[in-house]
């Protein structure tokens, strides 16, 4: 498939890149293959490096039961959320077409200092799980002076 290279394992699961740029159609098309051909090899976790590299990495979670996937991608770049999220509905389509079914999918922005939740998980663009009520995230930035304590 072009614009799909595989990388090589780590620690953390699987690397993989995308040539295709995150601002061309076929992007949407290839993230969706690469999540498939993951599933497929039952891989739990991976990084997509992307082109132009200043948009990624992205880290994928897979979590499967029987025939059904559920997919976490965090990304820093708010243009790489969006694309993430416009990728979705091929993302079903191929997996439907190969048997599976998509369950949970939740696009997440990196964790950085004084954007996360009081519970420590990063919550941009993230869909509130059953029960929970929406969190607004506020941003904390420090003036930058220090308090001294005899």
């Amino acid at each position: 498939m072009r614009g799909v290279a595989a990388g090589n394992a780590q620690a953390g699961g699987v690397e993989r890149s995308i040539g295709t740029p995150v601002t061309e159609p076929g992007w949407s098309r290839d993230v969706a293959a690469q999540v498939q051909m993951m599933a497929s090899a039952r891989v739990q976790s991976a990084t997509l490096r992307l082109s132009p590299e200043h948009l990624g990495p992205v880290e994928v979670r897979i979590d499967m039961q029987a025939s059904q996937i559920n997919v976490n991608f965090v990304a820093a770049h708010p243009d790489t959320r969006s694309a993430l999220e416009q990728s979705v509905p091929m993302l079903r389509a191929m997996l439907a077409h190969g048997g599976l079914t998509l369950g949970q999918t939740q696009v997440q922005g990196e964790a950085r200092s004084g954007s996360q939740s009081a519970d420590g998980r990063a919550r941009d663009n993230a869909l509130p799980g059953p029960g929970e009520e929406p969190m607004a995230v506020a941003a904390i930035r420090g003036a930058g002076l220090i308090d001294e304590y005899a």
